[in-house]
């Protein structure tokens, strides 16, 4: 969804009931929630759009990053809209690993978000010159 403020858009992912019922709190109006055109996901979806109507009024009224950091405290999954580039160069984030090729140089590949145990899933390793690693 966009917003007026010109600092971005935000996605929200508001999967359950009750982070629908967060996200209403934090929008300052809670009785969405117990609407009975959105009271339920099914509900929801069959409203999409009054309930994206109203979603974008109020959004409206803040930036995008203020939004953003209201709603995941609490616990509202929801993000900004990044470019490739602002993605890739994003600071603190390990988005990227480098590939060494045979002929000496690096490629760049995108990390998976998923982490395991707190560790960042290995890159994917492109496959062997013929003849070479064997398992």
């Amino acid at each position: 969804m966009s917003d007026d403020s010109g600092d971005g858009d935000l996605v929200l992912a508001v999967g359950s009931d009750h982070q629908f019922a967060a996200l209403a709190e934090v929008l300052g109006n809670p009785a969405w929630a117990k609407d009975p055109r959105f009271a339920t996901n099914p509900d929801r979806v069959n409203n999409r759009s009054a309930l994206r109507a109203l979603l974008e009024a109020q959004l409206s009224t803040r930036g995008a990053e203020d939004w953003r950091q209201l709603l995941q405290l609490a616990g509202v999954p929801c993000g900004g809209v990044r470019t490739v580039g602002e993605a890739l160069t994003s600071a603190g984030e390990r988005l990227v690993a480098r590939l060494s090729r045979a002929d000496g140089h690096s490629e760049g590949q995108v990390m998976s978000p998923i982490r395991l145990e707190g560790e960042y899933l290995r890159p994917y390793k492109p496959a062997p010159e013929l003849g070479g690693e064997v398992l």
